[in-house]
């Protein structure tokens, strides 16, 4: 029980952080189906509306128990740029991964595969931009700029 503590700590974070993920997730696949089916609304903007209402939440949920920041401009900037990097990295990643990696597979496990990449690889580097941005400007900024130690 005291191993397992001890790995929670150290990587506590990290779990919130997905687990948050996961959550915001379905609420955007949930919130697209929704728009879609009953709203009459087209992929493309239901699919948009999703992910904004998904970054907002996530914002929310993850600035003060993962990061340690305060709501307020500066903390919200960094969650932004760094989610409009993560989603083009994502697409990128889905493009490249789609057409050069897994493309000698069969249509459905090449988008399976392609898109799970796009998912994970920016998960992880999104979590851990955020992190040091945070930090560096935590340090550079304190309580003043709405970072905490």
């Amino acid at each position: 029980m005291e191993n397992l503590k001890k790995k929670f700590n150290r990587y506590g974070s990290i779990i919130k952080y997905l687990s948050y993920s996961i959550f915001v997730t379905v609420i955007d696949i949930a919130a697209v189906w929704v728009i879609m089916s009953f709203l009459n609304v087209g992929i493309v903007y239901a699919n948009t509306i999703g992910i904004i209402i998904g970054f907002i939440i996530h914002y929310l949920l993850a600035s003060k128990s993962v990061f340690n920041v305060e709501y307020g401009i500066l903390g919200i900037g960094v969650y932004f740029i760094t989610f409009l990097f993560g989603l083009l990295m994502a697409d990128f990643i889905v493009y490249l991964s789609y057409i050069r990696v897994f493309y000698f597979l069969g249509k459905d496990i090449n988008f399976l595969l392609s898109k799970g990449a796009s998912i994970v690889i920016p998960f992880f580097v999104m979590y851990f931009m955020r992190k040091y941005i945070y930090l560096f400007l935590g340090k550079y900024f304190g309580e003043k700029g709405g970072m905490r130690n």
